[in-house]
């Protein structure tokens, strides 16, 4: 069983891919990225854009996420691949139409308590992270259908408890490291 990431999502707005450009008309913007633009903070002139569905911040310096995203009560995508959290970010969990987290490739140990509070999660991917700690809350979550935990730091068998009680879930792990 495969989880697809193709999602369609309605969307009668163009891909903004500077700041600048999406300013000039700020309620049109329903997707921007802002891939490889060496941010260490997250512009706060984004809290604008109220029509914000899908929100990419790839591949920059970002390790805290501001308060207002949970304002962006459209944002069902945030793709925050390659930057430097180390915590996870709970807070977004105040957005009820998220449904795409993806924090593939930063410094995250656990997902935390209060994850159980992304009631619209869908697919979460921690792809080659640090995490070595997941709360049982994660079994609260309704919708989840694909969790990605390749490389990162569970013994084989550390999983098989997150298996038993969501069998519904996609699971991608790497399997096989018996490191102790």
């Amino acid at each position: 069983m495969a989880f697809s990431l193709c999602t369609s999502f309605p969307s009668a707005s163009q891909v903004f891919t500077s700041l600048d450009k999406a300013l000039l008309n700020p309620d049109k913007v329903t997707e921007l990225k802002l891939k490889r633009k060496r941010l260490s903070q997250v512009p706060d002139e984004i809290a604008q854009f109220k029509n914000l569905e899908i929100l990419n911040l790839s591949h920059n310096k970002l390790s805290v996420l501001p308060s207002f995203l949970g304002e962006l009560q459209k944002l069902h995508t945030i793709i925050l691949s390659k930057n430097q959290f180390v915590d996870f970010p709970i807070h977004l969990s105040e957005l009820d139409s998220l449904q795409i987290l993806i924090l593939d490739r930063n410094a995250i140990d656990s997902i935390p308590a209060g994850i159980e509070g992304f009631t619209s999660l869908e697919y979460l991917d921690l792809w080659d992270n640090s995490v070595n700690y997941i709360d049982n809350a994660i079994v609260a979550l309704p919708n989840l259908k694909y969790l990605d935990l390749r490389n990162t730091y569970f013994k084989t068998d550390d999983l098989k408890w997150l298996r038993e009680a969501m069998p519904w879930l996609v699971l991608d792990s790497t399997f096989g490291c018996n490191c102790d």
